[in-house]
């Protein structure tokens, strides 16, 4: 892990990109919104570093897919990158009910609070989604009218789980489970796939469906054989991370410009979701302003099921060194099972499992485990 696992750096020019790669095989590229970000100088009041990308990496910027489209030279290959905001908060509060959607339709996951403004907040987020639906039917119709439905790939996901308390920037599902749907008429054959998959096979895929090799250096496998012929990848756990992503520590433990991170490392099996949070010691996300917040916050575990100061604690308590929790009986992942000596053993092989693949990946925190070079990371934001 380096410079451009952190979201405030930059990514450096010694990592090749899939575009890029296209690009010197000549693909045209571009992209719209929101590319690889936030990165470097490319972006209005943001400085850039001489080691990184002197562009964006997803390639030249376009106002929409349409503007790429109808300049596209006929017989050029293409690779377009639609990075829209929706639903990325803030949206406009009351939206939801404005489309027609109504507070008793809505499912309230377990570890939000039941009240109507949780319910509001869902269906303002449940339009986005809509939203950001209409506009990719509206990218589909253009690639039909132009003739290139049949030949382009088309790979629609998301780089995080949905926006709410104990989902997004967390290793629990409703932060790490995103959607993902890899179309191409005639080429794909129709199929779920139930096993475990990463991203980062997509800079593999992608390659490989161009008739191009990927970079060797990232652990990306190819899913395109899979979905040329309808057998999915072989895969019986997925590994996760995460160090810095917003402020996450008191705000009397600055350094230098950075928040201090929480580092956090997890296995998740078909079965199983097993988590190390790396410094346990810190918050995992709301930084409480006084002592007597903070005491408040902690109480909260302690507090009766569905109180809102059980659910305060649910989402921004102080976490144990490790989780451990059943994804098939325990679905949201409420309840911690790494204490209970019937789990001894499978925490035990987890943990090895886990252990494992940071050492064989490098992980700095396992090469050395006082690491905490994430605090210190630059960043490049002008403001």
């Amino acid at each position: 892990m380096e410079a451009g696992a952190n979201l405030w750096s930059y990514l450096p020019k010694k990592f090749p990109v899939y575009p890029d790669l296209l690009a010197k095989a000549g693909y045209r590229t571009g992209y719209t919104e929101k590319g690889w970000g936030p990165g470097g100088g490319w972006m209005p009041g943001w400085k850039s570093d001489p080691e990184g990308y002197a562009s964006n990496p997803a390639g030249p910027h376009f106002t929409s897919f349409d503007e790429f489209l109808t300049t596209q030279p006929a017989g050029e290959p293409f690779c377009f990158w639609y990075g829209p905001k929706t639903p990325h908060r803030p949206y406009k509060k009351g939206i939801g009910l404005a489309a027609g959607y109504r507070p008793e339709q809505v499912t309230v996951p377990p570890y939000l609070a039941d009240t109507p403004a949780v319910r509001e907040d869902l269906l303002d987020y449940y339009q986005q989604v809509e939203t950001l639906d209409m506009a990719l039917g509206k990218a589909l119709e253009a690639l039909r009218k132009a003739g290139q439905l049949e030949n382009t790939l088309i790979i629609v996901t998301s780089d995080n789980g949905h926006p709410f308390e104990r989902a997004k920037t967390n290793e629990y599902d409703a932060g790490s489970r995103v959607p993902l749907l890899v179309y191409q008429p005639g080429r794909i054959k129709p199929s779920r796939w139930p096993q475990l998959i990463n991203l980062l096979d997509l800079h593999a895929t992608i390659l490989d469906a161009a008739g191009l090799k990927p970079d060797a250096r990232l652990p990306s496998r190819s899913w395109w054989p899979g979905l040329t012929q309808g057998k999915p990848p072989k895969a019986d756990a997925v590994f996760l991370e995460r160090e810095a992503h917003y402020f996450a520590d008191s705000k009397d433990l600055v350094i230098g410009q950075n928040r201090l991170s929480y580092p956090v490392r997890a296995i998740r099996t078909t079965e199983y979701l097993y988590i190390q949070n790396l410094r346990p010691d810190r918050w995992p996300g709301h930084i409480p302003e006084t002592d007597e917040e903070a005491q408040v916050l902690e109480n909260g575990k302690t507090a009766v099921p569905a109180s809102p100061a059980y659910f305060r604690w649910l989402a921004f308590g102080k976490r144990p060194a490790e989780e451990l929790y059943s994804v098939q009986k325990d679905p949201h992942q409420l309840r911690n099972l790494a204490m209970l000596p019937a789990y001894k053993g499978l925490k035990t092989r987890l943990r090895k499992r886990l252990m494992d693949w940071r050492t064989a990946t490098a992980d700095p925190r396992i090469i050395n485990p006082a690491d905490d070079s994430f605090d210190t990371y630059p960043i490049f934001r002008a403001n």
